[in-house]
């Protein structure tokens, strides 16, 4: 295996899987330890026999409100060498867990200009891809949410 291998395994399959099976959980675990993420992940790596090359400061989770009734989770990654790796992640919950969102900001190809490529994971692990978003994190967020609620595209 490669780190590029685990990492989409971790980024794509893992973390949305984890959200839609047991979302108190896994806001739990990443609100409340701060290296959960990069724990999981050199987990990972070692099944994989692949080097771990991360540090611990790479990766973040941070509980954001959305609204009265939202909140989300902003995970951060290093910056992805490879599309469509990620720079991070936002999931989106209500106080009742039944209402849930994966979002990914993956690196896009050359052709996307350089931009990252918002994209969002479901329950039933299929992938939608809402094209190009700005690199500023507080605008992707914006987008987020808005998809999130309904208002936008």
């Amino acid at each position: 295996m490669t780190v590029q291998q685990v990492l989409y395994h971790f980024q794509h399959r893992l973390l949305p899987m984890w959200f839609y099976d047991s979302p108190k959980e896994f806001v739990g675990v990443l609100s409340e330890k701060d290296t959960a993420l990069f724990e999981i992940l050199s987990e990972l790596l070692a099944r994989g026999e692949v080097e771990n090359t991360f540090r611990a400061g790479e990766f973040k989770a941070e509980p954001v409100e959305v609204s009265d009734d939202a909140m989300a989770l902003r995970i951060k990654y290093p910056k992805p060498q490879d599309a469509p790796l990620c720079f991070g992640a936002i999931c989106f919950f209500n106080k009742d867990f039944d209402k849930l969102a994966f979002y990914t900001i993956e690196k896009g190809e050359d052709l996307e200009g350089g931009f990252p490529v918002l994209c969002s994971w479901d329950e039933d692990g299929s992938h939608s891809n809402y094209g190009k978003v700005s690199p500023d994190p507080d605008e992707q967020l914006v987008e987020c949410v808005d998809n999130y609620l309904g208002i936008g595209k």
